[in-house]
């Protein structure tokens, strides 16, 4: 089986944090996976759950009952309005060159 970089550090037991930027904004309603950072000015609401290993990056804005499944990347400044699903291993926003 081949295993991603994240899958392989988790497996040999690495304690994989949680980072959260103190300008950032999370609700004590939403669950974070571990690996996942959440950056400068981000806003995470109300019952909203992200899964491992995702970047939240500045400026970003998960409104309330999103799910965010694994391996995913919201780009900076990007608005996710609520009730929305965004599928494991998805960049959502900007594509950078």
């Amino acid at each position: 089986m081949i295993y991603s970089p994240f899958e392989k550090v988790k497996r040999i037991g690495f304690n994989l944090p949680i980072i959260i930027s103190p300008l950032a904004f999370v609700s004590k309603h939403s669950s974070i996976g571990i690996g996942t950072v959440i950056m400068h000015q981000a806003f995470v609401d109300y019952n909203t759950k992200i899964g491992e290993n995702c970047i939240i990056n500045t400026q970003s804005l998960i409104e309330h009952d999103c799910i965010i499944e694994k391996n995913c990347h919201v780009s900076i400044t990007t608005v996710l309005t609520s009730e929305k699903i965004l599928k494991e291993n998805s960049l959502f926003g900007f594509k950078y060159d």
